[in-house]
């Protein structure tokens, strides 16, 4: 009696902690809705945006009982919440110790600071450079922190006076290549913390800057300066929005509205140290829409709601009017944000297997880190004269804060980016698909059937069959392919079917990667064919936006055209004109008028009845009778003419033979 009344309140105890764990697993299961976690003390003007647009997208905050952010709550409230939102360019993973399993999606990659700090950027870009060659690494400028890098930057002065020294442009500007950026270090890689830059070209120069109000006592860099391709004498940065979403199997995104900066001062025909640094800074700028050379292609400008017209697509014909080789430049721009990454991947790798995991007994494996953090940059470029984008700095944490201009705001444009970020890391409960009653064991006669193809990687109903993916490389593809699914306005960089890229990758391809890859290349081929496929009727067009000539975005296959484009892969300009023409044509038609052959009727009738053309010639004239008066009247003046002609001819025959005077030659 006694064993049993001692063993009672233990089993009370594992009972209530039982109790404790269903109700907690029940809670969970039943929340539908999702919920956003702040780690840290708000700065509330800077996230406000991201806080309105969350709780516009049906998210809720989660608020601790105790009321206090701190990173520990990943560790013990981690059932709570699907997404945690971080303000800081470095959170403390190493600090961390994660449960056991954990779902939540954190909106920073382990190792991230290796890009958005600049010197750590430099140095692993000269390493690459080293290890594959300078052609391609050489996209971001000379960096040198002072005072360290002194005695390389005045190696540096000599360097670039001899590439001075053959510039064309020499005769016009002396200090062409010459010129150097001096700034203060920024405090992080986040976007609020640009600093003010100021030119010099020579050691006296820097010297004098030093010692100026601006830069003494500070902590300074410098950074080689980029000669500027123009837009109509303004210099202009473009900021591209870059997601990791997961790094096994690597997925590199990038949004197709990027952020476009015009300096707001003109830039002068010759720069010199005495120059406003108005003219190359970027603290105060345009928007495109309000640029005067840039308006008149606005169809729609942007507004609170909307995302208006590209303005990058726009900016991008300017170029192409300037002689800019607009596809080469974006293949370029993409290119090295794919590099960037890929040449990362292992850091981050190793970064995130050094975040320490909770116990949960022997046997059971914890859950897989590779899904739950992501990452948004901003990565900045300019352009020099010739068309090369540099790569000037990659932002943590770029700031959604709407920018009111005088013509139109990018609220519509900030707004559907975080809505797309969202949906494409599958924040929400609902986007979290069941694998399990997705990959069940498949029928033998089906997988024989319809499976012995291997490259209907796009089928998932022959992920199971033998000799397709493994479970494990199945459950992966599933979220990865699903992912993709939802990428909304977000262009699919890497893996990439138009550069081979992998290359550049610092570790080996997993079988992940190669799972991914093979189901992209499924889709862009081989399956449209299949009669069994419900989209057999239509080809498969394109899988990525430069399949539609970079005018129009992949939607299931086929491309749909921005507003200015036409044609089967968006080739075509639009003849606003003749559409005016067209449609006040078929409103006469309605309106009970004859219908009159547009341009392009008659061009499809001359193509169509070129073929009829020979046998009409062949047949007699016919349809004499259907002429119009006007043509009657021509042919009896012409007749008459006819004959008159011979009368004279055959009069002045009969005369001359009549004559016996001898004939001079000469006409009477």
């Amino acid at each position: 009696m006694t064993t049993f009344m001692g063993r009672r309140p233990v089993s009370l105890m594992y009972l209530l902690v039982l109790l404790l764990c269903v109700n907690i697993c029940v809670v969970a299961i039943a929340r539908t809705h999702a919920r956003f976690y702040l780690p840290e003390t708000l700065q509330q003007q800077k996230l406000e945006p991201v806080l309105q647009q969350l709780k516009a997208l049906g998210f809720s905050q989660f608020q601790a009982a105790d009321n206090q952010a701190s990173w520990e709550k990943l560790s013990t409230e981690n059932a709570s919440f699907d997404l945690v939102w971080s303000v800081t360019a470095a959170p403390p993973f190493a600090q961390l110790e994660l449960p056991h399993q954990f779902d939540a999606k954190v909106n920073h990659l382990p190792g991230a600071e290796q890009l958005t700090s600049p010197d750590a950027l430099n140095q692993h870009l000269a390493l690459q450079q080293r290890k594959h060659a300078k052609f391609f690494f050489d996209f971001m400028p000379a960096h040198y922190e002072l005072p360290r890098d002194l005695a390389k930057l005045t190696r540096a002065y000599t360097e670039v006076r001899k590439k001075s020294d053959m510039s064309p442009k020499r005769g016009y500007d002396p200090y062409v290549h010459r010129r150097f950026l001096l700034r203060e270090r920024a405090a992080n890689g986040d976007d609020d913390s640009t600093t003010h830059a100021e030119v010099f070209v020579t050691d006296a120069d820097l010297q004098f800057k030093l010692q100026s109000s601006a830069f003494k006592g500070k902590t300074v860099v410098v950074n080689h300066f980029i000669e500027p391709l123009l837009l109509d004498s303004h210099k202009f940065r473009v900021g591209f929005y870059v997601v990791v979403a997961s790094l096994d199997p690597l997925r590199v995104y990038v949004y197709n509205h990027p952020l476009i900066q015009i300096v707001k001062a003109e830039y002068p025909s010759r720069l010199e140290v005495a120059t406003d640094p108005a003219a190359y800074n970027f603290d105060q700028y345009i928007p495109p829409w309000d640029f005067p050379d840039l308006q008149t292609d606005f169809q729609e400008l942007p507004s609170a709601t909307r995302e208006g017209t590209n303005a990058w697509h726009i900016l991008k014909r300017y170029l192409r009017r300037q002689g800019i080789d607009t596809k080469h430049l974006q293949d370029n721009v993409d290119a090295t944000i794919a590099k960037v990454v890929l040449s990362n991947r292992g850091n981050f790798k190793n970064e995130q297997a050094k975040v320490k995991r909770a116990g949960e007994g022997e046997g059971c494996s914890p859950s897989d880190l590779s899904e739950n953090f992501f990452e948004m940059w901003k990565f900045d470029f300019e352009f020099d004269s010739v068309g090369k984008p540099w790569l000037v700095r990659v932002v943590s944490n770029p700031s959604m804060e709407a920018t009111q201009s005088v013509l139109a705001t990018d609220e519509g444009i900030k707004k559907q980016l975080l809505y797309d970020l969202v949906n494409l890391v599958g924040v929400h409960p609902q986007a979290r698909l069941p694998f399990e009653k997705f990959f069940r064991p498949a029928d033998a006669n089906f997988c024989s059937d319809k499976c012995h193809d291997k490259n209907r990687a796009w089928d998932s109903t022959c992920w199971s069959c033998p000799g397709w993916f493994a479970p494990n490389v199945a459950h992966k593809l599933f979220v990865a392919s699903t992912e993709y699914a939802r990428r909304g306005s977000f262009n699919l960089v890497f893996p990439s079917l138009e550069q081979k890229l992998s290359k550049f990758l610092d570790t080996e391809l997993s079988e992940y990667d190669i799972a991914f890859d093979r189901y992209l290349k499924s889709l862009s081929s081989g399956y449209s064919s299949l009669k069994d496929f419900p989209a057999s009727e239509r080809p498969v067009v394109c899988v990525y936006r430069e399949h539609c000539s970079n005018h129009g975005d992949c939607m299931n296959g086929m491309c749909s055209c921005d507003n200015n484009y036409e044609g089967r892969t968006c080739y075509i300009p639009k003849d606003f004109e003749q559409e005016e023409e067209e449609a006040n044509q078929q409103e006469a038609e309605d309106a009970g008028g004859q219908g009159v052959e547009t341009v392009k009727e008659k061009a499809e009738n001359l193509v169509w009845n070129r073929g009829d053309a020979l046998d009409d010639l062949k047949r007699p004239f016919t349809g004499a009778g259907d002429a119009s008066v006007s043509t009657t009247l021509l042919l009896f003046v012409l007749v008459g003419v006819l004959l008159f002609v011979v009368y004279r001819v055959f009069r002045s025959h009969w005369f001359s033979a009549n004559d016996g005077l001898p004939h001079d030659g000469k006409f009477m």
